[in-house]
């Protein structure tokens, strides 16, 4: 995969696992437009990389994200606008677009693992809900600070409510307390919690292995179909008849026919990692 160079995101490749890191240090990893504009960017070219069959995503400098940027609301507030037309409003623009962004990171094609050191507050939350796997360390604290500052956390709320359920969802956007590892840990927003760097580094390595041990084809097509039944715009009977179509194509292709042999010959298969 080609790597573009991005000013705010620091991105790497190594095997099928693309590394994307916010990059805006000083402010701890805070969301401006440009950074969001480049995070849209990575994940639409990951659509259609088959090659890559992983995302990370993490912050530098101890934080992974607190949240949206000041500045960028400051600015589209005195940008004028027609009442009266759905979406004209820049404000509602650029707070629609960031729902965007959430929205493609969950349907990213790709596993994708996010690692929380430091703060994860309002839209860094939002990305946390997001993802496939939470790895934190004792350092990590979330909060969803919106309600605090007079707003609601509009475009995070969803992916909140379908990450932790209606209750914790609750707890967190009606009262902007901050959460510990611990207490993400509990209410299911964290998968993994970890000592410290090096038992974090340690932990994103044993999941590497264990996401590359399952096929590509497979793995897409097992996250496709979790994410239609989390959706529930299919019925059930629909759902298990393109599952039906989907297993029989699965069966006859040739990493179908790859894994059955692969497990009669007691070897790993050609795609996993400990080949």
């Amino acid at each position: 995969m080609d790597i573009q160079a991005y000013e705010h995101l620091e991105v790497r490749v190594e095997e099928a696992v693309v590394f994307a890191a916010f990059n805006r240090p000083k402010v701890r990893n805070a969301l401006n437009l440009k950074m969001v504009e480049e995070l849209e960017n990575l994940l639409e070219a990951l659509e259609a990389e088959e090659g890559v069959r992983c995302l990370v995503l993490k912050g530098n400098g101890g934080h992974f994200c607190a949240g949206g940027d000041v500045k960028d609301m400051a600015t589209a507030r005195s940008q004028p606008f027609k009442e009266d037309v759905l979406l004209t409003d820049p404000i509602a623009r650029l707070n629609r677009r960031f729902g965007d962004v959430i929205t493609k990171l969950r349907q990213a094609p790709q596993t994708v693992v996010v690692v929380v050191q430091g703060a994860a507050m309002g839209g860094g939350f939002g990305l946390v809900c997001a993802a496939d796997f939470v790895l934190a360390d004792k350092s990590a604290s979330f909060r969803l600070p919106e309600t605090t500052l007079g707003l609601p956390p509009a475009q995070i709320a969803p992916f909140l409510v379908e990450r932790i359920g209606l209750i914790a969802a609750k707890k967190c956007a009606l009262t902007g307390a901050r959460l510990s590892g611990d207490d993400a840990l509990s209410m299911g927003l964290v998968d993994q919690l970890c000592e410290d760097q090096k038992d974090l580094d340690e932990a994103l390595s044993a999941l590497l292995i264990s996401i590359l041990k399952c096929a590509p084809l497979a793995s897409r097509n097992t996250k496709k179909l979790l994410l239609a039944i989390a959706d529930g715009v299919q019925e059930r009977s629909d759902i298990l008849d393109s599952g039906a179509l989907m297993f029989a194509e699965a069966t006859r292709s040739h990493e179908g026919m790859e894994g059955i042999m692969a497990y009669i010959q007691k070897r790993a298969p050609s795609w996993s990692k400990n080949n």
